[in-house]
This record gives C-alpha cells, structure tokens and sequence, in this order.
C-alpha cells in the first residue's frame, strides 16, 4: 500500500511540475487544417395520457391514465476545412467552414374524435 500512495504522489506531482511549462507559440499552429467528427444526439419525451369512460347504465366513471416515454438518438457525423492565422504570440483567428450530416424525427398521429387535446414539448 505504501509504495502505491508513493506511486500516485510521484505521478502528481509530475503532472502538477509540467502543467506551466507547455505553452506553445501560436504561430506554430497556423495554416490549414481538416476535421472530420462523429457524434451522437438524442431527444426524450414523456408522455402521459388520461381518458375517462362512463359505463352503459351511467352511474360509474372509470379514469384511465396511461404514461408513454418515447425517444430517439441519432448519429451525425461531419468534416470541417479551414485556416488558421495567428494574431499575435497569444490569439489565433481560425476561418473554416462545417458540413454535418444526420437526421432524427419524432411525429405525433393521432384521430380527431377528441375535441380537446393537449400537445406541449
């Protein structure tokens, strides 16, 4: 135990020494450059619905509640082409342009029997 508290004190502490020492000139990261990235998005929605009947004599009311959680995830992945100029030692001006590509739908069907109706997102 005591030569792995003595293991990790060592590692932090080099971690804690370099974290000053790397700073880098910003014209070394001038020109051009091109990105490609992949990433996934989702959406979640919960739904509730309550429906009331009467039976045939009338005299009860039945309430029905139902609760539905729906979603959807989608990939989307995309490129990216720029420059990069350097203003300065410390500021870098990048202009480029991104084109991703994905797509999710969530639709909503429904009859029109019910006259009231309550859709909020």
């Amino acid at each position: 135990m005591n030569k792995l508290k003595t293991t990790l004190f060592a590692i932090c502490s080099l971690v804690l020494v370099n974290v000053g020492t790397a700073i880098a000139d910003s014209g070394n990261f001038a020109g051009p450059y091109l990105g490609v990235t992949i990433s996934g998005y989702g959406i979640s929605l919960d739904g509730q619905s309550s429906s009331t009947s009467t039976d045939v004599a009338g005299d009860t009311q039945v309430t029905e509640t139902d609760e539905v959680p729906i979603g959807a995830t989608t990939p989307v992945s995309g490129f990216e082409v720029g420059y990069a100029m350097p203003m300065g030692t410390n500021f870098l001006l990048d202009v480029g342009a991104a084109y991703y590509t994905g797509e999710a739908k969530l639709d909503h069907m429904g009859d029109d029997s019910d006259s009231i109706r309550k859709v909020s997102f």
